[in-house]
């Protein structure tokens, strides 16, 4: 599939998330947050984060991203298949969900930072 290194590129990341329909975080520790879950989304892809008070201050009203109420099985399925509806309807628009986290994104922000540098250096 891809060559992994120490980190993935930009490109290496969308290839690995491109199989992926949705992002789920079902842990009450939030592991892998917030570098996952923005990186998800900024690769178009809906998100289902669980209840935890700082990925809810954080993300609460963002297009493509469901928040539970409570950590139960039912509420995760009810929000993935809130989801699925979406998707086939057309409602989930991933250009939109993937524009509204560019500036905070990993795999986005670091190259332009990175080439900006290298432009002060001229």
């Amino acid at each position: 599939m891809f060559k992994t290194t120490v980190f993935l590129t930009r490109w290496q990341l969308a290839e690995a998330i491109a199989a992926c329909h949705v992002g789920l975080l079902c842990s009450g520790f939030g592991e892998g947050s917030p570098f996952i879950v923005v990186e998800t989304l900024a690769c178009g892809r809906p998100f289902v984060l669980p209840p935890l008070p700082t990925l809810v201050d954080a993300y609460v009203g963002f297009n493509g991203v469901h928040i539970v109420e409570r950590y139960e099985t039912g509420d995760f399925l009810a929000a993935l298949n809130r989801i699925r509806g979406g998707m086939i309807s057309g409602l989930i628009d991933p250009l939109a969900i993937a524009a509204q986290v560019a500036d905070r994104s990993q795999s986005q922000a670091a190259p332009r930072l990175l080439e900006a540098l290298a432009r002060l250096d001229e």
